[in-house]
């Protein structure tokens, strides 16, 4: 071979390079569309997430409420119990117990 051809040999071929490059657009521009989708559905699920949580509050302050009024119901049940006094049965008769165990 003469110098010429040599040096062509070494060099890369201008149309693969050409075409590497424009793949290489092409794949860029298909990771940015990527990167786009996934920034919109992250969005989506912290969306998502903001809306349970804040399900999750007005559960626990319904609970919450929930609670106090069966203690205070349990609470006003108790001192009517302490309240009231005790009447012995009538002479003569025998409680029966009626349960099995």
């Amino acid at each position: 071979m003469d110098g010429k051809g040599a040096m062509m040999a070494d060099q890369p071929d201008v149309r693969s390079l050409v075409e590497q490059i424009k793949q290489m657009r092409d794949d860029l521009r298909a990771v940015r569309s990527d990167a786009a989708e996934i920034g919109a559905s992250s969005a989506k699920v912290r969306s998502g997430l903001a809306s349970i949580r804040a399900d999750l509050a007005r559960v626990e302050m319904k609970l919450e409420a929930f609670q106090e009024g069966v203690e205070d119901w349990f609470d006003r049940l108790d001192d009517l119990v302490k309240s009231t006094p005790t009447i012995p049965p009538p002479r003569g008769l025998v409680a029966r117990r009626t349960f099995t165990s």
